[in-house]
């Protein structure tokens, strides 16, 4: 066995330093699935991230005649992506070999051709989906619509519950409608072919049925869910905003404990539309739809105490448009 092999800790116990990992990858999507694999891992890790071999030339004191002057303590371990812009991973292996403590830090290569594989046949599935359950589905909102009008029409007793029933049949049928472009978008955002078309949102009326949609799976939990929303419109991609209201939601959802609290706000804040969601859970990430739209995201949190989600959107010029 080599010294790397010994040296190197393939975890950490509670108490000892973190792995110092370095990630050399300049694909955002795969970037937040290393995290998230690390995440998973439970292994007690600081996480580096540099986008390009020069990033990491900096981060491992490169280049350089004598010993390196690294910014920070030696990586414990380096991942690297050979496929990079300008400079390639090969070109900062090379740079790494003549130096003794760099040459003794374990690399493991990047393929993403898997990876690429599995998120086509994933946006190729959700796309296919999308048109066999959007086509029937519309037909279904459509004949609702219809046999509501008809009865009204009818002048049929109040009690009758064919108006009432065919209400509900519509209502439930557009809301299904709505999560199906949201999982369609969500599949086109991942695969960094979302085009986002700005125009006036409603982020009060986005914020409400995003609630009642996850008040069921609050209600399981026992979570309190509530709103504190005023009428504001931002200018933003309607199915942009839809995956960061779901997504927030659905995790402080899923991380906050039994009889938590869950609260989503929106608010206008200067020339931004102001949405909010906060938690009493453990805490949590969207926010590259909320970066494409022009928006900020700003998280606050404490362990064990909860999240607070805080997103700015720009403002519409005039909110009643």
């Amino acid at each position: 066995m080599s010294d790397s092999a010994r040296k190197f800790p393939l975890s950490s116990a509670e108490g000892e330093r973190p792995i110092r990992i370095l990630l050399v990858e300049d694909n955002p999507a795969d970037v937040r699935l290393t995290r998230e694999m690390l995440r998973a891992s439970k292994v007690h890790n600081d996480l580096l991230v540099a986008y390009t071999t020069e990033e990491a030339e900096d981060i491992l004191g490169l280049p350089g005649e004598g010993a390196p002057e690294m910014d920070g303590p030696q990586p414990d371990l380096v991942l690297l992506d050979l496929n990079l812009p300008v400079k390639s991973g090969h070109d900062l292996l090379k740079e790494m070999k003549p130096h003794a403590t760099l040459r003794r830090i374990p690399v493991v290569i990047l393929s993403s051709s898997e990876a690429e594989e599995a998120q086509r046949m994933q946006s190729a599935f959700l796309a296919n989906m999308s048109h066999e359950i959007r086509t029937p589905l519309t037909s279904v909102i459509g004949f609702a619509e219809a046999i509501g009008t008809e009865v009204t029409e009818l002048e049929l007793p109040s009690e009758c519950p064919v108006s009432t029933h065919a209400g509900l049949i519509e209502q439930s049928g557009e809301r299904l409608l709505k999560t199906l472009n949201g999982l369609l978008t969500l599949s086109k955002l991942e695969a960094e072919q979302m085009g986002f078309n700005a125009e006036p949102v409603d982020l009060h009326a986005e914020a409400r049925w995003t609630a009642e949609e996850l008040d069921a799976e609050a209600q399981e939990k026992g979570l309190d869910l509530h709103l504190e929303t005023d009428d504001v419109r931002a200018r933003a991609d309607e199915g942009g905003v839809q995956i960061v209201v779901r997504n927030l939601l659905a995790n402080a959802i899923k991380y906050t404990e039994e009889g938590g609290t869950v609260c989503v706000r929106t608010y206008r804040e200067e020339n931004r539309g102001v949405l909010e969601v906060e938690d009493t859970g453990i805490g949590m990430d969207p926010e590259k739809a909320v970066e494409q739209m022009g928006g900020r995201m700003k998280v606050e949190t404490e362990k064990g105490v909860g999240s607070c989600f805080t997103v700015r959107l720009p403002s519409t010029e005039d909110a009643s448009s």
